[in-house]
């Protein structure tokens, strides 16, 4: 397979208004692309319009998708003349929560992740114009449980092992949440496999992404997470100060550069990226939010530590293939900016 880049003249980015979206449509933009966003309702279509008002419509226009679940959602916004594809839509882990508070088990988040992989790889299959689709997926797809996987690295070939009717019934969120992810990549594999492989598919596994937000307030997406760990009493094990929960963080910049990359790299096609960043303990949020916001608090007093045991990420094929440099950025001067944006909004609690 050819490494030559090819250059796409019209992409779609799903999530349009998403930490990652925006900041996708933003990158795209400044390459000179034409750029088609999608979102679920004409507020959104609105915030986007005031958040990106120097470009006009031959350079960026948006599709509303109400349900992505819905048969054909897509096909409208794949229409024009379409030929890349970055989806980053999918439901969240408040959403897994929204629907276990709602009915007892997380059905309904399952079916939405699985259902909009398959539907826009569809849509795309339809209209016959697309060469390339990046789809975001997550290092929660590699594995169901992480604290079953202590002593392990975690790679590409690596996928979460609870079945759909395992996940359907369960009322946990954090589970539920991983396992789509990997239900939701495999379905995409399918349904692309099933249509004679027509274009190409490269998946993006990314860890808990922060970075400023282009739409929305500073605590959009995972950014409040990362604030509610800096700020939040520790869960560390009182023996061993290593956190019971706590996440890989990699820069927003980096996962909008892994994503446009692969979109325009042939060679990506087939592969499963995983971009994981580094393990970051709560403690360290919080000390970077305390040194960068005077007068903040936390309730973590503990040193928290990983031990040896702790998850570890193959991550090397991003770094070599995508964002071709031997190690991720510090995280630390992004994240003070976002914890000190948040710490400092009005609405800030």
């Amino acid at each position: 397979m050819t490494t030559d880049q090819y250059t796409p003249t019209y992409i779609l980015v799903t999530g349009a208004n998403g930490l990652l979206g925006a900041a996708i449509i933003q990158s795209l933009l400044d390459k000179k692309l034409r750029v088609r966003g999608t979102v679920r309702s004409q507020q959104r279509v609105d915030e986007l319009k005031a958040a990106f008002a120097e470009y006009d419509e031959t350079r960026l226009d948006y599709v509303i998708v109400p349900e992505i679940t819905a048969q054909g959602a897509y096909n409208e916004a794949v229409q024009g003349g379409i030929d890349g594809i970055i989806h980053t839509t999918s439901p969240l882990p408040t959403h897994f929560k929204e629907s276990i508070a709602a009915t007892g088990n997380a059905k309904s988040g399952l079916d939405s992740a699985i259902e909009a992989a398959k539907g826009i790889v569809s849509s795309a299959v339809e209209t016959g114009t697309v060469k390339h689709l990046v789809l975001t997926s997550s290092v929660g797809a590699l594995t169901t449980s992480w604290i079953d996987e202590r002593n392990t690295t975690l790679g590409a070939s690596d996928y979460g092992k609870a079945t759909y009717e395992q996940i359907a019934v369960s009322d946990d969120p954090s589970i539920s949440y991983k396992a789509s992810k990997a239900l939701a990549e495999k379905a995409a594999w399918a349904t692309l496999k099933a249509a004679g492989d027509p274009f190409r598919l490269t998946t993006i596994l990314p860890g808990a992404v922060i970075g400023p937000a282009r739409i929305g307030p500073p605590t959009t997406s995972t950014n409040a997470i990362a604030y509610s760990l800096a700020t939040q009493k520790s869960t560390a094990n009182p023996i061993t100060k290593v956190p019971a929960y706590w996440l890989p963080w990699v820069t927003l910049p980096e996962i909008v550069d892994a994503h446009v990359t692969a979109l325009v790299t042939p060679s990506s096609s087939g592969k499963r990226y995983v971009l994981a960043g580094r393990n970051v303990t709560n403690s360290e949020f919080r000390d970077i939010l305390l040194k960068s916001v005077p007068g903040a608090k936390s309730e973590n007093t503990v040193e928290e530590t990983f031990d040896e045991s702790t998850v570890k990420w193959d991550q090397q094929l991003a770094l070599d293939e995508l964002l071709r440099k031997p190690k991720y950025d510090d995280i630390t001067p992004i994240t003070a900016s976002v914890l000190k944006a948040i710490a400092t909004a009005p609405t800030a609690a």
